[in-house]
């Protein structure tokens, strides 16, 4: 899952970036992207687990 390591990265960064930052509305964008990116790496994982769960098609 490349992807969600990915974004688990990204949030990492962001946070560490807003941490900082002394600036009140950059603080506020790197959390809310840190945020974002948590979300789509939870999102995606997810989409992965339901999609390995599912029965092979037959053809």
């Amino acid at each position: 899952m490349d992807e969600v390591d990915y974004l688990e990265r990204r949030a990492s960064e962001e946070a560490a970036a807003a941490e900082a930052t002394d600036c009140r509305e950059a603080r506020c964008i790197h959390l809310a992207m840190a945020d974002h990116y948590r979300r789509m790496a939870k999102e995606i994982a997810g989409a992965h687990s339901r999609l390995e769960s599912l029965p092979e098609h037959p053809r």
